[in-house]
């Protein structure tokens, strides 16, 4: 009995398998294509489809003779990293020479405590009162050319310390330079690590350099508050702020020194005044405070 029940299912087998194939074939032949016989026979002889799904949709066979193995390289990725220096000296000797105050650029930086604890730059003024130093570390290039990782060099340890900072403004750019006895560093980029730490001195820089944009391409003699403000709003640099008006003020003493510092003029144009006395009296309510009757903000 069970051999003849395996028998009518291996004939069964046989017959559904050669009905499917000749649907296959009868459709091909129907598409109206002259090479539908070539693809009847494909589709008879053909393998599984692999690849993405538009290849299969296409009917298209994966050309694994098109692949190329590590074999064809010599069986290695080359990976190029910076070098790395054991101090400072180094590090400057190797990125174009040690002659007076040296001006280079620092990629993937971080400013840290004696304990290597990170911390914003903007605190250096209270930790020098305190008699605490604070180190900087990173990847040092040259002044100017193009950032290849075989001309950076890593600094094993952080180095410094630290003795000021500035922030650099022009018409085109602006940027962040920190300085140390020997060199002064212009901030490419901060380590991941350190962004949180640096992103409220770059968000500051970046409006004051708007600020000295709009005051410059206006002009000194007719730019005023309402014009650095609109100015304000179609860069957005202060979407962080309920408005523009808030983030001005609110960093306006930043801006300040920083107008001052590019440029002594802008102290005695109309605009300077303008923003000076904004300042003095504004007070931050915050984007969801109020004031109540007695005029206390809550």
């Amino acid at each position: 009995m069970g051999g003849r029940h395996g028998s009518k299912r291996k004939a069964l087998k046989n017959v559904n398998s050669v009905g499917l194939e000749g649907s296959q074939d009868m459709n091909a032949l129907s598409s109206g294509d002259g090479n539908g016989a070539k693809v009847a026979k494909k589709q008879r002889g053909q393998k599984s489809t692999t690849g993405s799904g538009r290849r299969a949709a296409q009917n298209h066979d994966f050309d694994e003779s098109k692949m190329h193995s590590c074999d064809e390289f010599g069986g290695k990725m080359k990976v190029v990293v910076e070098k790395e220096c054991k101090n400072e000296l180094q590090a400057l000797a190797e990125t174009g020479g040690v002659e007076g105050k040296e001006v280079r650029r620092i990629h993937d930086f971080c400013i840290v405590d004696a304990k290597g604890h990170a911390e914003p730059l903007e605190s250096l003024e209270f930790m020098q009162k305190r008699k605490k130093k604070m180190m900087l570390s990173g990847v040092v290039y040259p002044e100017k050319g193009v950032m290849e990782k075989a001309v950076g060099r890593r600094v094993a340890k952080p180095f410094g310390p630290v003795t000021g900072y500035k922030v650099v403004l022009s018409e085109g750019e602006r940027a962040i330079v920190v300085c140390t006895g020997r060199a002064e560093y212009r901030v490419v980029k901060a380590a991941a690590v350190y962004k949180k730490w640096f992103e409220n001195l770059d968000g500051q820089a970046a409006i004051a350099h708007q600020v000295y944009h709009a005051v410059k391409t206006i002009g000194m003699e007719t730019v005023r508050f309402d014009h650095v403000i609109a100015h304000l709003a179609r860069c957005k640099v202060t979407k962080d702020f309920s408005s523009p008006r808030e983030g001005l003020l609110i960093n306006g003493s930043f801006v300040l020194d920083q107008l001052k510092m590019v440029d002594e003029r802008i102290a005695s144009c109309g605009f300077y005044a303008e923003l000076k006395e904004e300042v003095s009296r504004y007070m931050y309510k915050g984007r969801f405070a109020s004031e109540d009757s007695t005029g206390i903000i809550i």
